[in-house]
């Protein structure tokens, strides 16, 4: 299985992340391409869109002085769904979960349209709730998901943000009951029978 681009990852993700709507909710991509993901991610669900820049990310040069002219989307009292165009290993999303929950965030989510097994397996437990569209039990190189498209620049990743925060806002928070029990931890298929279905909405 692999997608056309980030964009279609993204949609598809949307779908599996709808119940995830109203204004505790925030996106987080992880740069380069989890941000490009999580733009379309926001978009369907008309909630905001930062970045996570954690201590393991390798950056693109300029942006790493996104935040000079960027104030970070606050997180205290949120669910925070932090997004990844693919999973090969578990310790950068390890440490940007972490890094979520110190910026005050009430719970996390990972999003993400692919996972290699034995990360997401080593991840078990470590967000709130895992969502995944697939999980190999490989995955070497996240271009191959992709065929062959690029992550994108430093400077593609300021346009989605900017893009963003200029969306006129959307009237979508009034038919939609935002849930604050704590989740178990849960996969979306297609893993082993170990894991939770996410069929049910939450």
């Amino acid at each position: 299985m692999t997608v056309t681009d980030r964009r279609e990852a993204g949609r598809a993700l949307a779908h599996r992340l709808r119940a995830f709507r109203g204004p505790d909710v925030v996106l987080l991509g992880m740069p380069p391409g989890g941000v490009a993901v999580a733009a379309e991610i926001a978009a369907a669900l008309h909630v905001p869109l930062d970045v996570m820049i954690a201590e393991r990310n390798r950056l693109l040069g300029s942006l790493r002085y996104l935040r000079r002219f960027r104030p970070r989307v606050a997180l205290f009292g949120c669910t925070a769904i932090l997004v990844q165009d693919a999973v090969i290993e578990a310790d950068t999303v390890r440490a940007a979960v972490d890094a979520a929950y110190a910026r005050g965030a009430v719970r996390v989510v990972l999003a993400t349209p692919v996972a290699a097994r034995p990360a997401l397996d080593a991840l078990a437990g470590v967000p709130d709730r895992i969502v995944c569209l697939a999980a190999p039990d490989m995955l070497e190189e996240v271009e191959d998901w992709y065929r062959g498209e690029e992550p994108p620049t430093d400077a593609e990743i300021r346009r989605l943000l900017t893009r963003s925060r200029t969306r006129p806002p959307a009237n979508a928070y009034a038919a939609v009951t935002v849930r604050t029990f704590p989740w178990p931890t849960s996969v979306v298929l297609p893993l082993a029978p170990k894991h939770e279905s996410d069929e049910a909405t939450p």
